[in-house]
């Protein structure tokens, strides 16, 4: 199998430096489990069943509560803070980092059920902006820039051979590339960031398919953990982060997952990411990926509502964190 990696990086664990990051024969990457290449015909399936959540969703669809403060905008204490769908506003060890960020529309025929509550240049001084992978709903040029018009000096951290569509999307040149399993380096204040496997797919334009590697972080500082999953599909890449990290908080993806038999190679289930906070060992989980964007067959606020359902049956001891949007919670 051919493999790579940005040979300039270190690896999380000795484990890992042969496995580095598949490739395809043809130079693309690759999952190490389940390769998601929807066919025509597979697609055309989907679009042409019945809903079962057509009528709901045609009654309208309302988004997630918004908090009532944002004094955290101002504030050092360190923290999370939700800002929809996978956008979270990380402060760590006194350094301000952001996952994710699009704020707009994905296009004029896409309502957004949540917005950023208060505008962009509210944020404080970005240190590291951490970008998962390039599909149009976790990357967008246009809030990358009104991020970087105050925080000229972020570094943006990401998988490898995205470089050059950052480059285009934004004349941003401080960045780096990791492959799976590797350490991004020159981190300030004693904190780590690395970069893990996550089981999906990338794709932005008509011929870039698997061009752009994909995947999840980890942030680490002397006290806390935390774990960003980007987009995945269930695998045992998940379980595994329990193996190298202790986990504090989880941050993972429930929404977009309906039909199951067509989604659930790339975007997890409410009752999957429960299960993976629970195999990592994770000590609490905050669910994302949902409420903001009309991605798949459930009403947008349905994820939450059936992870509740599962985490009132179950006896896990794994701590749910719901937050509304802009609301800070001390780490």
């Amino acid at each position: 199998m051919n493999k790579t990696e940005n040979p300039s990086l270190q690896y999380i664990h000795s484990d890992f430096i042969e496995v580095k990051t598949p490739l395809d024969p043809s130079g693309r990457f690759k999952n190490f489990h389940t390769q998601f290449i929807p066919t025509f015909k597979d697609v055309m399936k989907w679009k042409r069943a019945t809903n079962p959540f057509q009528t709901e969703k045609k009654m309208g669809m309302k988004g997630p509560e918004v908090a009532e403060n944002f004094n955290w905008l101002n504030g050092n204490e360190d923290g999370i803070a939700w800002l929809g769908h996978a956008c979270f506003f990380i402060r760590i060890n006194g350094l301000n980092i952001i996952t994710d960020p699009v704020f707009e529309k994905l296009s004029p025929f896409h309502k957004r059920y949540s917005s950023l509550p208060f505008k962009t240049n509210e944020f404080p001084v970005i240190d590291y902006i951490l970008l998962s992978h390039n599909h149009r709903d976790h990357l967008s040029g246009k809030s990358l820039k009104a991020i970087l018009k105050n925080s000229a000096d972020a570094k943006i951290l990401t998988g490898l051979k995205m470089g050059s569509l950052i480059r285009n999307l934004t004349g941003h040149k401080d960045l780096e590339e990791a492959g799976w399993y590797q350490v991004f380096s020159t981190l300030k204040n004693n904190l780590s960031i690395s970069f893990l496997p996550s089981q999906h797919w990338s794709k932005r334009g008509l011929f870039d398919y698997n061009e752009h590697l994909w995947g999840a972080f980890v942030i680490q500082s002397e006290n806390t953990t935390i774990y960003f999953s980007g987009d995945t599909g269930y695998n045992t890449h998940l379980k595994e982060v329990g193996d190298y990290f202790n986990i504090d908080y989880c941050i993972i993806g429930i929404g977009a997952y309906q039909p199951e038999w067509f989604m659930k190679q790339n975007h997890i289930s409410p009752r999957d990411a429960l299960r993976a906070a629970q195999e990592m060992k994770a000590k609490k989980m905050i669910p994302m990926h949902y409420g903001c964007f009309d991605l798949s067959d459930e009403p947008v606020m349905e994820p939450l509502e059936r992870l509740l359902e599962l985490k009132q049956q179950g006896t896990d001891s794994t701590q749910l964190v719901i937050q509304k949007i802009g609301e800070f919670i001390s780490i």
